[in-house]
């Protein structure tokens, strides 16, 4: 599961009738999306009811599937219901559920006590995500009586709508020129905020059947994130990137760093844009579920000089930022 706001893989095993002896799950969610202009996107309460789920989840209280129903949507019609949030079943993931662990590992071997977790297929691997774990996470709440009650609240920031720096226009299947790290003769550092609302716009020349190589990298423990970039070619097509390539030189909590080799196809001016997948080690001083500053490098190898030169600083990454805010509750009987 790659990239999900806040959330952090869970190994998870096979089929079972019950969890711990949990038989019942049976409680009701809102869900609301509102832009910062003040428009709301979604605005729904949900029915949610569970079906002892599946079943080898280490340290896992109880698992269910969930089955939401629509108790009264207020919704417009540009409303889409994540999985994440509401366990509906979407592009992201299916045979979605509801899981409780008081202490638990993730996916990369972090520890995590009190979770609130959405289980459940993606492309056509188990896994379980957690997406609440109590104080751990800002702006979010947990409560588990430790015998049937349980209930959340979170609220998040984030960008709302397709990227108005990215246009594939036919032109990107979604490849990457990701490869072995390089480091060039032309460098250049920034800083990006963490939480992925907004990126950097680069420029450099490109010449057709001239190499490109390209790393961004890490420069310091302190403010070292989950980091890519994207390229957009002299028409301002979106035609590649690089997201996980090499090691960086100093690690996020998750994933590696950009890097490649670009043979660009046409003379002219291209565009790389650098961005924050959050995963930043730098405090979050105004609690917001990032980190504060994603600080980089820029490497260019060429055999020639491509004039790397910074074009748009924190320029906004969508074209809306949005504001979700989630309450739910559910009881659980044996």
């Amino acid at each position: 599961m790659r990239h999900l706001p806040l959330l952090a893989l869970l190994a998870c095993g096979g089929e079972v009738t019950d969890f711990n002896g949990y038989r019942t799950l049976n409680g009701e969610l809102n869900y609301r999306q509102v832009l910062d202009d003040g428009e709301v996107i979604c605005d729904v309460d949900l029915e949610l009811v569970g079906r002892p789920y599946s079943a080898s989840c280490n340290g896992c209280e109880f698992a269910f599937h969930v089955d939401p129903v629509v108790i009264e949507d207020r919704s417009s019609d540009a409303c889409v219901l994540p999985s994440v949030w509401t366990y509906f079943d979407d592009e992201l993931a299916t045979d979605v559920g509801l899981g409780w662990a008081e202490a638990a590992t993730d996916f990369d071997g972090n520890p995590v006590d009190e979770a609130l977790m959405v289980v459940g297929n993606y492309e056509g691997t188990r896994a379980m995500a957690v997406a609440l774990a109590g104080e751990a996470e800002p702006n979010t709440t947990v409560s588990w009586d430790g015998e049937s009650e349980l209930s959340w609240s979170a609220t998040r920031t984030e960008g709302y709508g397709d990227s108005v720096l990215l246009e594939t226009c036919d032109a990107w299947d979604g490849g990457s020129f990701d490869g072995n790290r390089s480091e060039g003769d032309h460098r250049a550092t920034n800083e990006l905020s963490c939480d992925g609302l907004v990126a950097d716009v680069w420029t450099f020349e490109g010449r057709a059947g001239d190499p490109v190589k390209i790393a961004m990298d890490t420069v310091a423990a302190g403010s070292a994130f989950d980091a890519v970039y994207y390229i957009n070619d002299p028409s301002g097509c979106t035609i590649g990137g690089s997201d996980d390539a090499f090691q960086c030189s100093f690690r996020p909590l998750d994933y590696k760093c950009p890097g490649g080799k670009f043979v660009p196809e046409q003379d002219g001016v291209y565009e790389l844009v650098a961005y924050s997948y959050d995963q930043c080690t730098a405090a979050d001083g105004d609690g917001d579920g990032f980190g504060d500053v994603a600080a980089y490098s820029l490497s260019l190898d060429a055999a020639y000089d491509p004039q790397l030169t910074l074009v748009s600083d924190d320029t906004a990454f969508h074209p809306s930022v949005a504001t979700v805010d989630v309450q739910g509750s559910v009881e659980v009987g044996r």
